[in-house]
């Protein structure tokens, strides 16, 4: 929300602001907690795969 607000400064833009999911627990505020979100209704169940050329 913040970089929309920022982002609608600019007259000659339009923004539109897509959120998506339901409501956080509190949980979710804590990121040394964030394990404790993997395979709950929170969790969007994205994977990761390794580039061979990325730089880290």
């Amino acid at each position: 929300a913040v970089v929309a607000s920022r982002l609608s400064e600019i007259d000659k833009w339009n923004v539109l602001l897509l959120e998506a999911g339901g409501e956080e627990t509190e949980i979710s505020d804590v990121p040394l907690l964030a394990g404790y979100l993997q395979l709950s209704k929170l969790d969007w169940k994205y994977k990761t795969e390794p580039q061979g050329d990325a730089c880290l």
